[in-house]
């Protein structure tokens, strides 16, 4: 009797660690699952390209997405590098699925770029917890318009861009920054930046960009508009 009391407590004891084994394995599992399901997936990268300005002056950009729907980026730090190994260094922030052009305008570098790289460093990932209260911004283009300014003096030509950005967010912005890009099917051709000041909601406002003593021919244009409303300061009360 005592023989079988000591083996049905072996059992009974051995059963009891097995289970206890396969519920810590499976709370890892469920961990390494947890964990998965929050870290965030990388930005994707595009092509980086040097467009050549004269004087040795070179305009450099990217386009790059961020894929996450519930996690933005306060700020990220971009390097583009020439095949000579010269650097041109920016900053940018991400909001969620948002996908923009990352440029450094006006580059000046002592030989050819070759073949150009970006990569990116220092990431501050921000987790987004109710995307349902994160008022996105949205804009819309209208009466688009990219022509070629023949110089008055038998100069050079000047490319010219014109369209209006409304603002169909809810919010009024103290600033919005536009990137446009000129294309020949996916190669890109020219560059600009500015910035809009005051874009009340509903309200179009009227922008031109200029590339003086380039004669652009494009097949399409991107712009790219973007506000950090992760920032509040961003936002102009009404």
């Amino acid at each position: 009797l005592y023989s079988a009391w000591q083996t049905v407590d072996w059992l009974t004891s051995r059963k009891a660690e097995e289970e206890a084994l396969r519920t810590l394995v499976q709370s890892g599992t469920d961990i390494q699952a947890l964990l998965a399901r929050n870290t965030p997936q990388g930005l994707e990268v595009g092509t980086a390209t040097a467009l050549p300005l004269g004087g040795g002056r070179y305009d450099m950009v990217a386009q790059i997405k961020n894929p996450n729907l519930r996690c933005a980026i306060q700020k990220v730090d971009y390097t583009f590098t020439t095949a000579a190994g010269e650097q041109a260094n920016g900053s940018s922030f991400f909001l969620p699925l948002e996908d923009k052009l990352v440029m450094v305008l006006g580059v000046s570098l002592a030989s050819p770029p070759g073949n150009v790289s970006v990569a990116l460093s220092n990431i501050n990932w921000q987790r987004i917890r109710d995307i349902a209260k994160l008022s996105l911004p949205q804009f819309s283009l209208s009466n688009q318009q990219l022509e070629v300014l023949p110089a008055s003096d038998g100069g050079l030509s000047t490319t010219r861009l014109t369209f209006d950005l409304t603002n169909e967010s809810v919010s009024n912005f103290w600033e919005v920054g536009v990137k446009v890009l000129l294309t020949v099917g996916n190669t890109p051709q020219a560059v600009g930046y500015q910035v809009a000041q005051n874009v009340a909601s509903q309200t179009p406002v009227r922008l031109q960009f200029f590339w003086p003593g380039q004669e652009v021919h494009s097949d399409g244009v991107v712009v790219k508009p973007e506000v950090n409303v992760l920032d509040p300061s961003v936002f102009k009360a009404r």
